[in-house]
C-alpha cells in the first residue's frame, strides 16, 4: 500500500478524476506557473526580441488567473478547482497554494498604477474595499428615550459617546 494520497474515482462521483495523486497535480501546476504565466519577451516572426525606441526589450505579461489555471489543468470551469479543493484534504493544500499564487499576483497589481482589474479579481476572492465600524457597545443603554433630550443635550451625549468609542480602541 502506497503512502501517496490518491483520489479514488468512486469517491468523486461522476467523471473520473483528472489527477490521481498530489504529485501529478503539482507537476501540472508548476508547469502552469513556470512556463505559461509570467513575463516574456515579445519576439517577431524571425524569433528576434522586439525592442522599444531606447533599445530595451519589450515584454508581455501573462498573468496567472484562476480560469487559465483551470483550463491548463484540463477542467471545463474554475468551479472544478474549487470542487477539487473541497473533496480531498490531500489535494486541498495544493489547490489552496495555487490559488494563493494567482491572488498574490493580483494583490501586487494594486501597486502598479492600473489596479482596476486586480481589485475586481480580489473582490471575487473574498477581498473587500469597504470599512465596517461596529457601533455596538456594552455601555450603550438601548432603552433610553432620546426624544426627551434638547438639541444641546443630544449634541453633548453624541460627543461623549464618540469619546468613549475612541477610548475603547
Amino acid at each position: 500500500m502506497s503512502d501517496i494520497p490518491t483520489i479514488e474515482d468512486k469517491d468523486l462521483g461522476g467523471r473520473p478524476s483528472l489527477y490521481n495523486t498530489v504529485e501529478e497535480l503539482q507537476k501540472q501546476i508548476d508547469i502552469y506557473f513556470d512556463e505559461i504565466c509570467g513575463t516574456f519577451p515579445i519576439k517577431d516572426k524571425d524569433d528576434n526580441i522586439l525592442t522599444d525606441k531606447q533599445g530595451r526589450p519589450v515584454f508581455d505579461v501573462v498573468p496567472p488567473t484562476v480560469c487559465r489555471l483551470a483550463f491548463h489543468l484540463g477542467y471545463a470551469s474554475r468551479q472544478s478547482i474549487y470542487d477539487l479543493e473541497k473533496r480531498s484534504d490531500a489535494f486541498s493544500y495544493t489547490i489552496k497554494r495555487a490559488l494563493l499564487r494567482c491572488e498574490m499576483f493580483a494583490e501586487e497589481q494594486l501597486y502598479s498604477g492600473r489596479p482596476v482589474g486586480a481589485i475586481f479579481a480580489l473582490k471575487n476572492r473574498g477581498w473587500s474595499d469597504k470599512s465596517e465600524i461596529d457601533i455596538t457597545s456594552k455601555n450603550v443603554n438601548q432603552n433610553l428615550d432620546y426624544s426627551a433630550l434638547t438639541e444641546d443635550e443630544a449634541k453633548e451625549l453624541f460627543k461623549k459617546k464618540q469619546e468613549e468609542m475612541k477610548n475603547d480602541k
